[in-house]
């Protein structure tokens, strides 16, 4: 279903999704052993989600983590008052990372 084209972001925010997709992205090459990878962008009321989801063999979201990656999004994400949620089990991963269109004053 094509809902058209997205509005516009300020680039900060471009950054931060930018830079979000390719750290989701990379950690499915790395870590989750997944034939596919899919990334949807979408917008509803006055927030943009950006979503990697993977049919990988999954993780414990809450176990300890030994890189940087998954924080270091959470980190870019709270900059701009975003959020991180991650979805994860034996049959794939979803990363979802929330920013609101406008970065609040």
């Amino acid at each position: 279903m094509d809902a058209g084209p997205l509005p516009a972001l300020e680039r900060e925010m471009e950054v931060v999704v930018l830079r979000c997709a390719q750290e989701a992205l990379a950690n499915v090459r790395k870590h989750a052993d997944a034939t596919t990878a899919i990334i949807a962008v979408a917008t509803n009321s006055g927030e943009l989600t950006l979503s990697v989801t993977d049919n990988g063999s999954g993780f414990d979201p809450s176990s300890a983590r030994t890189g940087f990656g998954l924080e270091g999004m959470g980190e870019r994400l709270a900059l701009v008052s975003g959020r991180l949620d991650i979805d994860s089990s034996g049959a794939g991963t979803t990363v979802r990372a929330t920013i609101p269109r406008e970065v609040p004053a």
